[in-house]
């Protein structure tokens, strides 16, 4: 239950911040390459980046991709996904796990 907590928590605070930085309120933050420690004697927790869109939820699936009709949900996935992938190739021992394939099919085919 704490995992699962932890991890809607996680997808709130970075969809938060990529909302924040899409209305340029939050200056990018400079990245510095760093290898982690890890030890057999403490508890060594990995966070991975996600996102959870819902395709169609509380938007269409046009409006939650172009970030359209923002009076119901602030969500412009199509932004989101040009910001990770500056972020992970800024940074190339960043990890990112993506599960919504309508939204990264119509993504991928506008590139």
């Amino acid at each position: 239950m704490r995992t699962l907590i932890l991890g809607c928590l996680l997808a709130c605070i970075i969809l938060t911040v990529d909302a924040a930085r899409l209305n340029k309120h939050i200056p990018k933050p400079q990245h510095k390459a760093h290898k982690p420690t890890i030890s057999s004697e403490v508890l060594n927790i990995h966070v991975v980046s996600h996102t959870h869109d819902d395709v169609g939820w509380l938007k269409t699936v046009d409006e939650y991709f172009l970030g359209a009709n923002m009076s119901i949900q602030t969500a412009g996935v199509q932004y989101v996904l040009d910001e990770v992938i500056t972020c992970l190739l800024e940074n190339p021992d960043r990890k990112f796990i993506y599960v919504e394939i309508a939204f990264f099919m119509r993504w991928w085919r506008e590139q």
